[in-house]
């Protein structure tokens, strides 16, 4: 059976000796920022909210920061030009396709898929609220 091309794709990590400090592993995420700037959810978007999670390698297509949002668990997967990409699993646990991934059309998509919106719901203080308010129980 022939490989795919998405079978020499590998997962990578940043150096053990990362300092932290904002590098190339974290300018993707800036870049996306830089994008959504004029847009309204952007006042729910922070870099500091990001757990870095790892990089997509694929031949001949840009490295894939992927990140995960610390409060609302989603992932944003940012490439080092500031395209955003969403992954689309293998139809079953069997296939040996790991995956791939596809551009998002927009901005929005990937805002909207971040769940960005819940964000005063999550962190109320951040944002002017002195009480969590649940909405699951009133």
């Amino acid at each position: 059976m022939p490989k795919r091309p998405d079978a020499m794709s590998r997962h990578v990590f940043p150096p053990d000796d990362r300092t932290g400090e904002c590098d190339e592993w974290c300018a993707p995420l800036h870049l996306f920022q830089e994008r959504i700037a004029h847009h309204p959810l952007a006042v729910f978007f922070d870099v500091d909210d990001f757990m870095l999670m790892g990089g997509w390698e694929r031949p001949g297509r840009p490295l894939l920061i992927l990140s995960k949002h610390g409060y609302t668990r989603r992932y944003i997967n940012v490439d080092v030009a500031g395209d955003v990409w969403r992954y689309i699993a293998p139809r079953s646990y069997s296939d040996r396709n790991p995956g791939r991934y596809v551009r998002l059309a927009s901005v929005d998509d990937a805002l909207v898929r971040l769940n960005l919106g819940e964000m005063p719901w999550l962190a109320p203080a951040r944002f002017g609220h002195t009480q969590r308010h649940d909405r699951w129980c009133e």
